[in-house]
């Protein structure tokens, strides 16, 4: 697809409640080196559901915070 931002909604796919993560996130940012996340982070303070990918190498994070689409 090689974009340069790709925004995500209602990406929910949880580990086990002991460990929350979002395995779908976990296995983009895997494939995919060279983007950065954005509205990503702690899930007991900030959704991890709506995750923004971008080209680190074209583009710089400013700001960050609750996106809905």
């Amino acid at each position: 697809m090689n974009a340069d931002v790709v925004g995500f909604q209602e990406m929910e796919s949880f580990g086990r409640r002991s460990a929350p993560a979002n395995l779908t996130l976990d296995y983009l940012r895997d494939q995919n080196p060279d983007y950065a996340v954005a509205a990503a982070g702690d899930p007991t303070e900030f959704p991890n559901t709506q995750p923004i990918l971008y080209r680190a190498d074209r583009l710089s994070l400013r700001d960050e915070g609750w996106f809905f689409f």
